[in-house]
């Protein structure tokens, strides 16, 4: 597939723009070249081109400004002073009210028109769209007469999921470089068609809690919710301390950084040949060990000890609690009250309301005594059993048999253990003292040394203050964190037990256990389906990226997770920061995955580039215009500013262009089309 032309009417800053293309049949000449100064069209052509085959989609009105989504009528006729809208202004004031973009290419089977259109009424401030494709080659006209038939031809030609692997700008390109953006790594997940499995998979969910809430109690259906509510709540409050645990975690690291620096600029300015070397240097690699099990066994015994200290301290409490369970357990009265109890909330809805019923029918009054009457007996028999159960320790059975367990296990706990990591502790306390005394011992020193280092020793001392409290205040989250975790388990297991309520009380079961197998095969589908395309992305990304990072050795791979989300790897295999690695080489490497995604995607269609080479130096920037630029696609239209391509850069990319067209647009309002016009003339 290859364009041929476009043609933009009152759109952004065209009032009438129309490009040519030539149909070279050397496939060497496949570079489209429109170049002009920042503001003169270039983003206006692209987003010319999205919105023939999106019209108004999100992909275009949520980008315009990140914190405010446009309505598709916003987004074509402005919304007050922060975005002017799609319609061109300069037309907008000569009281014209038709606007779109007409694109004619060439396929396999002959050529296709195909145009998008808008007639506005500013009054009422709406609009009509109109969509119209004419392929003028042998088709069933049948297949386009209604406004889907028209956009599924468009989707076949160019699904709305791989736009952005193939019309994109530096912006793009920048955001994925610095990131792994969830929208990233959710539009790779639609090329590799992933995404239809989660649409089917949220389609049997909803069909799932449709048949889970056909027939259950009201009161029940709320109680599932506020358990969800409060699980949900939870969950916010634990991802939050982690979140401030990483934080202080974080100070620590730069902390003891800073630390080792101090420690160096002791030991440099110390003089060694009044003591050992090696005993210096034994000293310090002590004190490092020492603190590193401190710092490992205090949070060990920080995890621990919280939980157990009330238990650990109340084991008479502990004996007497267990055995008034154990008793109530071997009371055959309160097993009789809990089998009791469920005849009576079952029995007399089964007996009376459920089929068979008797010939002749009875009477409504008549169901009601026997019903009551029933209960009665029922109740008298689970009042008599009660009279003999203790009523401070009326529990009902499988709670009971849980805490009995419970209890056991917390009286099974050895007060040993707690006074064993204490001793520890201390001991390595003392061992860290020791080191640290050696390597302060500074009375052997010049004055102006021994001031020197004192103050260095100040200097580290507040430091390892500081990160005393952070590890306090870390235990202290830990804790806080343990305990949402605990929380969120029972939730959890109080929302399944409620789930179940809720099932028992559907008469849908049968559609909720089928829905919910077909909801499992789904996830295992595209667990496998997932592994199966990250593998697939991870060799020809790599394959790319070799290809365009030819003169630094910091990156040797990208890799892939399950989620699609990548890092970068050195040659030993070690994850390199993203702090660590320049702007270039990650816009490289975002280019490297947007030319190895459109590869996988197998569609003949155009590449559409805007300013390309942002932040790459030249070196990297003359392998974009050698190696990818020629092969990226049978048609590449790249629109450059004189900035990225020089005379230099222009001239490697030469023998590759078909055909160069200049934007120009000094008022900003209404942008020329030159066709034929080269950006460098000369030598």
């Amino acid at each position: 597939m290859k364009f041929v032309s476009v043609n933009i009417e009152n759109l952004f800053s065209y009032r009438e723009g129309y490009f040519e293309f030539p149909m070279d049949k050397d496939p060497a000449l496949n570079v489209i070249l429109i170049h002009g100064r920042n503001g003169f069209g270039k983003t206006s052509f692209i987003n010319a081109m999205k919105l023939l085959f999106l019209g108004p989609h999100p992909e275009l009105t949520h980008n315009v400004r990140p914190s405010h989504k446009l309505r598709p009528v916003d987004y074509l006729l402005g919304s007050g002073q922060d975005w002017e809208g799609a319609f061109n202004r300069n037309a907008r004031r000569d009281n014209k009210d038709k606007c779109g973009v007409t694109l004619r290419w060439r396929e396999k089977n002959g050529h296709v028109t195909a145009t998008r259109s808008w007639v506005v009424d500013w009054h009422l401030r709406k609009y009509e769209e109109t969509l119209c494709v004419k392929p003028e080659f042998k088709h069933d006209e049948n297949e386009l007469q209604t406004t889907e038939q028209k956009e599924e031809f468009l989707e076949r030609r160019l699904p709305k999921n791989l736009l952005p692997f193939f019309i994109y700008d530096a912006e793009q390109v920048q955001r994925i470089a610095e990131s792994n953006a969830t929208g990233t790594t959710e539009h790779i997940e639609r090329l590799l068609d992933i995404t239809t499995t989660r649409i089917a998979e949220d389609a049997l969910d909803r069909v799932l809690k449709k048949f889970r809430s056909a027939g259950i109690a009201r009161k029940e259906q709320i109680k599932l919710d506020e358990l969800n509510n409060e699980c949900e709540r939870l969950r916010i409050e634990s991802a939050r301390f982690e979140a401030e645990i990483s934080e202080k975690e974080g100070k620590i690291n730069e902390h003891k950084y800073r630390i080792q620096q101090l420690e160096e600029r002791i030991e440099r300015t110390r003089d060694i040949s009044k003591r050992s070397e090696f005993e210096l240097r034994q000293a310090s690699e002590d004190l490092r060990n020492s603190r590193s099990s401190l710092e490992e066994e205090s949070f060990s015994f920080l995890d621990s000890f919280p939980a157990i200290a009330p238990f650990v301290a109340h084991t008479g409490k502990l004996q007497k609690a267990r055995d008034q369970i154990e008793t109530l357990l071997r009371s055959n009265k309160s097993e009789l009250v809990h089998e009791l109890e469920d005849i009576l909330a079952h029995l007399p809805h089964r007996l009376f309301d459920e089929p068979q019923h008797p010939r002749p029918p009875l009477e409504g009054g008549q169901i009601r005594f026997l019903k009551t009457k029933l209960g009665s007996l029922l109740q008298a028999e689970i009042n008599q059993a009660n009279a003999s159960v203790d009523r401070c320790w009326q529990l009902d059975i499988e709670r009971s048999r849980r805490l009995a367990q419970t209890l056991r296990q917390l009286l099974s706990l050895n007060n040993r253990d707690v006074s064993q990591q204490l001793n520890k502790i201390s001991q390595i306390k003392s061992a860290i003292k020791r080191a640290e005394d050696t390597l302060t011992d500074i009375s052997t020193l010049p004055e102006d040394e021994r001031s020197r280092i004192e103050n260095f020793l100040v200097d580290k001392a507040k430091l390892e203050a500081e990160n005393d409290k952070l590890r306090e205040l870390i235990g202290a989250l830990r804790q806080n964190s343990k305990n949402a975790s605990s929380s969120i388990a029972k939730v959890r297991t109080e929302i399944h037990m409620q789930e179940k309520v809720v099932v028992a009380a559907s008469r849908n079961q049968i559609g909720v256990d089928l829905t919910e197998n077909l909801i499992h095969a789904i996830r295992d589908y595209r667990d496998r389906l997932r592994e199966q395309r990250r593998e697939d992305i991870q060799v020809v990304v790599n394959k790319r990226f070799t290809q365009l990072m030819k003169a630094h050795g910091l990156i040797h791979e990208i890799r892939f997770e399950k989620d699609f989300r990548f890092g970068y790897f050195d040659e030993q295999g070690r994850p390199v920061g993203m702090a660590n690695i320049s702007a270039g080489m990650k816009q490289l490497a975002a280019q490297a995955l947007l030319w190895g995604l459109k590869d996988l995607a197998a569609q003949d269609f155009p590449i559409i580039i805007d300013t390309p080479l942002a932040r790459i130096d030249a070196a990297h920037q003359r392998h974009l215009i050698s190696d990818y630029y020629p092969s990226a696609g049978g048609q590449v239209i790249v629109l450059p500013t004189d900035s990225e391509l020089n005379r230099e850069k222009y001239a490697l990319l030469k023998p590759h262009i078909a055909c160069e067209i200049r934007l120009n647009n000094p008022t900003g309002e209404d942008t020329h089309v030159e066709i034929g016009k080269p950006m460098f003339t000369g030598g």
